[in-house]
């Protein structure tokens, strides 16, 4: 399947998301079910495209391995997009027929009413933000290691109440997402202090070397300037050319100051843009759960017959080096494990955890971990033999999940239930906005933060995400606005410009 054919599937997609969800999109709403695709758009498209550009970035040279585990990734992306659009915009026409009919006005007209509220809430989920960051930069939250991270959470209560409250990756972005809306309501000296506050921000992010967190503040701010207000395509053009310009060197800049070693001069890596491409798709993991034994075998046979150190390697046995021996991890050991690997599929594994896993680990002890993307990529990294690290620690993403258990057909059936469930959630959302205005309209908000929250996620997760997280968070931003109602903090951020 070529790259061509794909994005020509791509855009099918996009245009079936876009139809299922006219009524709120034209009103500048973004949908859950666009925020997905477009999402996977986003990280497939781009990081695709930097991979196929640059494929020595993975093996270290260019092989049969790294062009045939990229184009059986093009072909899951391709099946699992088209299937889950599909689903969903089927699911949206039927379901619509069971909702009210929301008003005629765009996302502005529809907030306006409740502009001083919304003022409030922005400034406080900013405060509480800045001041939960700083707090987690303190704790040492941080810290790349997720056996530190673990003993953190495990021994501090305040850690566990940023955590859990998801004020980072949830209630902070609805703030952000509000700025361009509330600005001009919002009196000079306020002003002053929320840039000063963003700063901070910013500031920790680099300091901490969180690409995340440093991307998710002008990422939030244009989607909300896009959905408040009508900005020329020109500037929209400009503006994201310039961030890209500034933001992947210095992007690049933190990858290396967190993953460099300098005890090992060899492990210090030049300033490669092209390596961002593995972050903005996240999908390391499905290159390797994607490699051809056939195309390791011919990578193996002409590696040997061309490079004399190699066969050197080959002959003594990889495992024989050191564990810091840059050697240690040679191509060479990475094919020969690839060769003889076996993975079977999951099938239904994990689904036993399933409902207790939705309930948190404070209201029941024993509750499962949803989370199991870090699970999958530890069992790749021992089939393959790969030094810790080597797969990323993001997650496998619903397609790849999808393909592992079922094979083939999975990938119809895994994305397209995903795309029900996403189908039936939003229009209960779309539901709530015509009845609930601005209880509706926070939980549409909700759904602007599955941007810089990884989605390439699997089943398990994706299904916490839905059914605990983000009506966690919804409940969170309703009691803060109610409460908010009732405190002079209205008046605070009430000034004029």
């Amino acid at each position: 399947m070529t790259i061509f054919f794909s994005a020509a599937i791509y855009f099918v997609a996009i245009i079936i998301v876009a139809t299922a969800d006219h009524s709120l999109l034209r009103r500048y709403i973004p949908s859950l079910g666009f925020i997905f695709v477009l999402m996977y758009g986003v990280t497939y498209g781009l990081g695709l495209m930097l991979w196929r550009s640059d494929p020595s970035s993975l093996f270290g040279y260019g092989s049969l391995s790294t062009r045939g585990a990229l184009d059986a990734l093009l072909n899951y992306f391709s099946i699992g997009i088209l299937s889950l659009s599909a689903s969903y915009g089927i699911c949206r026409v039927f379901l619509t027929r069971f909702r009210k009919i929301l008003p005629q006005k765009s996302l502005a007209e529809l907030s306006w009413p409740h502009i001083e509220n919304l003022s409030s809430l922005s400034f406080l989920l900013i405060t509480l933000s800045v001041l939960a960051i700083s707090v987690m930069s303190f704790l040492g939250l941080f810290a790349r290691s997720p056996a530190i991270q673990a003993q953190i959470l495990q021994s501090s209560t305040i850690a566990k109440i940023i955590i859990g409250s998801s004020i980072i990756s949830r209630l902070a972005p609805v703030g952000f997402f509000l700025i361009p809306f509330v600005w001009k309501q919002w009196s000079f000296s306020l002003r002053f202090l929320i840039t000063t506050l963003l700063s901070v921000w910013q500031v920790i992010a680099i300091s901490s070397g969180s690409r995340g967190l440093l991307i998710s503040l002008p990422v939030y701010l244009i989607i909300g300037a896009l959905c408040w207000q009508k900005i020329p395509l020109r500037l929209l053009l400009i503006s994201l050319f310039a961030g890209a310009l500034l933001f992947l060197p210095l992007a690049e800049h933190l990858r290396i100051s967190r993953e460099g070693d300098q005890s090992v001069p060899e492990l210090k890596r030049a300033f490669q843009t092209f390596q961002i491409g593995k972050q903005l798709m996240g999908t390391s993991h499905e290159f390797y759960l994607a490699l051809s034994p056939t195309h390791c075998s011919a990578d193996l046979t002409k590696k040997l017959s061309e490079d004399l150190s190699a066969a050197i390697i080959y002959d003594k046995g990889v495992k024989s080096f050191p564990d810091n021996s840059l050697a240690r991890w040679n191509v060479v050991g990475l094919y020969d494990n690839c060769l003889n690997r076996t993975l079977s599929l999951r099938n239904f594994d994990g689904f036993h955890k399933l409902p207790l896993g939705l309930l948190p680990s404070t209201f029941y002890k024993d509750s499962p971990n949803l989370f199991d993307g870090q699970e999958l990529s530890e069992k790749l990294s021992s089939t393959l033999d790969l030094k810790p690290g080597e797969i990323s620690y993001a997650t496998i993403s619903l397609f790849a999940d999808s393909w592992w258990r079922w094979g083939w057909s999975g990938l119809v059936f895994g994305p397209a239930t995903i795309g029900a469930l996403l189908a039936a959630y939003q229009s209960f959302l779309s539901w709530m906005i015509g009845n609930k205005l601005v209880v509706g309209l926070l939980a549409q908000f909700l759904v602007v933060t599955l941007i810089c929250t990884w989605i390439n996620n699997t089943i398990l997760t994706m299904t916490w995400y839905l059914f605990w997280d983000l009506p966690k968070s919804w409940l969170e931003l309703i009691v803060l606005l109610k409460v908010l109602s009732r405190l002079p903090l209205r008046r605070i951020s009430a000034g004029s410009s």
